[in-house]
């Protein structure tokens, strides 16, 4: 029991010998026994699958038992060796025997009989025989073992051949078989890589075949379900048709109970949800019209009423149209209604604003589109009575002046011209025209712009004074009646006032500008200021543009020397102004930030103005209106900035000092924001205003010695700016301060000579002479900026300019005959020179006399040629 044979072992353990010999691939898994492989697959897949799992593992397993024989056999026939025979030879000496003793794996495939006995002898030898030899190979690299085969014939199998008689050439000795050990590893490794790709194989094929079988029995499992739900409800059909006819029992009366109830919840459920559903409808259309509303009053428009059956845009109600009307308990279009009147003027007034540049008016045409289909609807409605059709053309008309507004908006000003007089048309044939008075001044107010914007005063100015007019004749009469093509709360009678007013401020604003350009400017003064007090009680109006549009309205006043009305303007604009900038900048754009600091360095520069123009006056010593009227703005309180500066002719020093250095103070302010590098143009305005300033303050100082340095400072500031820019990139600011420079350097000559009296020193006549001179030089150089430096001519320029370009000429002429000389020939040298330019103006005015008298006057000429007749002879007398 003890002895078992290689097949056995083999069986019992598969790789046993492989382990033995520490050589188990690495592609090798531990293994079982296939019985139990194939349990294992039984309970897995079934007992069809498993009965073929288990052919197939024990079909491997025969295969692997005789491979493993046929492993086991190699190896011991291997490590057989011939120890007696061997033995002998090496005594003997006999030279043959390292042939017989390395024997090649070439020449053991050569005699297959040998091969056999050796494999037969190792398979059936007893466990306890041992080796008896060792013999090593020749090389040492190579070592092999050889194990003599010793003969037994008692324990040799049958089937095994005899070894040799004695007497033959191998002499009873047996071959060594050397075999390398490297290739018996690599045989194990093969055969564990075949049996674990079988096994692989095998599994896989387990594994689909189990898919299949699941993927098919959930069809069958989904066939019967479906096929359960039809026979269940065919049994439910026929239950309920047979229900009728048999009597009733107590589970099917508690049935029906129940059915009932769950009937009655459903309903109950149901009607709460239609109830939910309509709370949610009303509001949603209320917050809709509060965001229409809160709109159109941020935006100044107007809507016209949706219906016949309400007088206002805001009183139709899906809950108490009539019954023909399209909103009657129909919220769902009260909505859509709603909806695109907002539509269509978020796309004209807020949309319009961010529209790429390719496509300038795309908002714009999108609202068009809307306002159209809103018109069309309009024309297929059939009024039933007569207010009916009123109210339709009345709505129709408010449609189209929304669409002549939005045509002008695109720069379609025909269209909108179009547009516009087809809501007039419509108007007019209206009988109850306090419904259409708001309506007919804003449709007279878009007119009125549009024909100013052509250019055509005269008729803007007609459209606005009836806009006027009809302001005026139903303010008083019922100006609520007009409110249903206004915005607002229908029943507040102050919300309507208050929007006819804003129509009739816009009115009054248009009529300002119309007169302006009609050449009426006092009552286009008028009309600004009451456009701006009326902003003001209205509490409407973006503090900047009110500040600004303020103060340009107080430099009209300056000009017709009202000086009280002008500072009352300008206190107001700081006022209104300060009271902005005392709200903070947190959160304001750089744009906005900017925007400020230029409006207060702009009203900073029309207060300069006040106080050059007082002075200018006072030194004038202009005559006023002694009926002025001070017109003051009643909401705003501005006593202590008006104590900042007088508003009467200064007559003395110290009254011009204060008026000066309040106009100083707000230059300086000024030149923060505009200075030389960033706006050199309106640096050189303050840098004129100032050296203005100077030269009013000059009239005042009674000695003449500070006036010649008053004078001074303003030569030196106006120096300075004009080396400083480039002519001929600020040639018009440059022209003019070469004419103020030799003006200045003129009235300096003049209060030499008072200085100098009738007995000049030597200093004082060079000092006059050098004025003289650098007068005329910048003269020169002022007129040369107006002539051609290829022909000598004069450009052609406007009457204004031309004046003082001849005058330029006149006053050169006039300096000449100034000069101071004690050498006579000197003396007459510039009289010839005085001389030359009397004659030119008079040549000039000869040859063209329509642009000279535009230019002089008769006694200027006069004076010319007088001048023109006499220096010959003075000439003459000093060459003498």
């Amino acid at each position: 029991m003890e002895q078992k044979t290689c097949a056995e072992t083999t069986v019992n353990s598969p790789r046993g010998t492989a382990r033995d010999l520490n050589h188990t691939s690495s592609y090798e898994t531990p293994t079982q026994n296939p019985e139990d492989e194939a349990v294992l697959v039984e309970r897995a897949t079934g007992t069809s699958m498993a009965q073929q799992a288990r052919k197939a593992l024990l079909a491997l397993a025969r295969t692997d038992q005789a491979a493993r024989r046929t492993t086991d056999s190699e190896t011991a026939g291997r490590h057989v060796l011939a120890e007696n025979g061997l033995e002998e030879e090496r005594s003997e000496g006999n030279p043959r025997h390292r042939e017989r003793n390395t024997v090649t794996f070439h020449q053991l495939t050569e005699e297959p009989r040998l091969a056999g006995e050796s494999l037969c002898s190792s398979q059936h030898a007893s466990p306890n025989r041992q080796p008896t030899g060792l013999i090593k190979s020749m090389g040492d690299s190579t070592p092999a073992i050889a194990t003599q085969l010793q003969s037994d014939p008692a324990a040799e199998p049958k089937g095994c051949h005899p070894p040799p008689p004695a007497g033959q050439e191998s002499g009873g000795r047996e071959r060594c078989i050397v075999v390398s050990q490297g290739k018996l590893e690599h045989s194990r490794k093969v055969q564990a890589q075949r049996e674990h790709l079988a096994l692989k194989r095998l599994w896989s094929r387990l594994e689909r075949e189990q898919a299949r079988q699941t993927q098919h029995q959930r069809r069958e499992d989904q066939y019967a379900a479906r096929l359960k739900g039809q026979k269940e409800a065919e049994r439910r059909e026929q239950e309920s048709d047979t229900a009728g006819s048999e009597s009733p029992d107590a589970e099917q009366v508690g049935d029906r109970e129940k059915a009932e109830q769950w009937a009655v919840l459903v309903a109950l459920e149901e009607r709460r949800h239609k109830l939910t559903k309509a709370k949610e409808s009303e509001r949603f259309v209320e917050a809709l019209r509060e965001k229409v509303k809160q709109r159109m009053i941020l935006k100044h428009s107007q809507l016209p009423a949706l219906c016949s059956c309400a007088r206002t845009f805001w009183e139709t109600d899906p809950n108490t149209c009539a019954n023909n009307c399209v909103f009657y308990k129909n919220e769902k279009a009260y909505a859509k209604a709603l909806w695109n009147f907002q539509h269509a003027l978020k796309l004209r007034n807020e949309e319009s604003l961010s529209d790429p540049d390719r496509e300038p008016f795309k908002s714009l045409v999108a609202s068009r589109a809307v306002l159209r289909g809103i018109q069309d609807k309009l024309k297929l409605y059939e009024p039933s009575t007569e207010e009916d059709a009123q109210n339709s053309k009345l709505l129709e008309a408010c449609v189209c002046l929304q669409l002549g507004m939005n045509y002008i908006e695109g720069e379609e000003t025909s269209s909108g011209q179009k547009e516009l007089e087809t809501c007039l048309t419509l108007l007019e044939n209206i009988s109850d025209k306090d419904k259409t008075a708001s309506v007919h001044i804003e449709c007279y107010n878009q007119l009125g712009a549009l024909w100013g914007n052509r250019d055509d005063h005269q008729k803007a100015l007609e459209f606005l004074l009836k806009a006027k007019g009809v302001y005026e004749a139903h303010r008083a009469a019922s100006p609520m009646a007009a409110e249903q093509w206004l915005l607002g709360n229908p029943a507040s009678e102050a919300d309507r006032a208050r929007l006819l007013e804003d129509l009739y401020t816009h009115t009054l604003f248009y009529l300002a500008q119309v007169y302006g350009h009609t050449g009426h400017p006092h009552l286009s003064a008028q009309y600004c200021h009451d456009t701006l007090g009326r902003q003001l009680r209205a509490n409407q109006f973006d503090s900047v543009e009110w500040a600004l549009n303020s103060a340009t309205l107080s430099q009209y006043y300056v000009g017709t020397l009202n000086f009280l009305q002008a500072r009352h303007c300008l206190a107001c604009a700081s006022l209104v102004l300060q009271r902005h900038l005392e709200k903070g900048t947190i959160g304001a754009t750089e744009d906005l930030i900017d925007k400020l600091k230029r409006s207060e360095a702009d009203l900073s520069r029309c207060w300069c103005k006040y106080a050059i123009s007082l002075l200018q006056a006072s030194v004038r010593d202009d005559p006023r209106d002694p009926h002025q009227q001070l017109f003051r703005f009643e909401t705003l309180d501005v006593a202590g900035l008006e104590s900042c500066v007088t508003a009467e002719p200064v007559k003395d020093y110290d009254f011009a000092k204060g008026v000066f250095l309040f106009g100083q103070k707000h230059l300086n302010l000024a030149k923060r924001y505009y200075t030389k590098d960033t706006y050199a143009s309106d640096y050189i305005a303050i840098v004129q205003d100032h050296s203005s300033l100077f030269k009013g303050l000059a009239y005042f100082e009674p000695s003449d010695g500070l006036k010649c340095r008053m004078h001074k400072r303003r030569i030196d500031m106006l120096t300075e700016i004009l080396r400083d820019i480039n002519v001929q990139h600020y040639l018009g600011p440059s022209r003019l301060l070469m004419h103020e420079l030799a003006g200045v350097y003129s009235e300096m000559v003049d209060l030499k000579i008072v200085i100098a009296c009738n007995s000049p020193s030597p200093q004082q006549i060079t000092k006059i002479n050098q004025l003289v001179a650098r007068s005329v030089d910048w003269y020169r150089k002022f007129y040369d900026t107006f002539v051609d430096s290829k022909t000598g001519a004069l450009y052609e320029v406007d009457n204004d300019i031309l004046r003082s370009v001849l005058c330029a000429r006149l006053y050169m002429a006039k300096l000449l005959t100034k000069t101071i000389s004690p050498v006579p020939d000197a003396q007459a040298s510039e009289l010839q020179e005085a001389l030359g330019h009397y004659k030119w103006i008079v040549q000039y005015c000869d040859s063209h006399p329509d642009k000279a008298s535009g230019v002089f006057t008769d006694d200027e000429l006069s004076v010319c040629k007088e001048m023109a007749t006499l220096l010959p002879q003075r000439i003459a007398s000093l060459r003498r």
